[in-house]
């Protein structure tokens, strides 16, 4: 059961982490 809470985490820790970077990449281009 512990493996499977740490799955679900890693996930959605990488769909927020996408997330940030789609909208930091936004910023730069706006900067540029």
């Amino acid at each position: 059961m512990i493996y499977v809470i740490i799955g679900i985490l890693i996930l959605a820790a990488s769909f927020i982490w996408m997330e940030i970077a789609e909208r930091r990449i936004q910023e730069w281009e706006k900067e540029k």
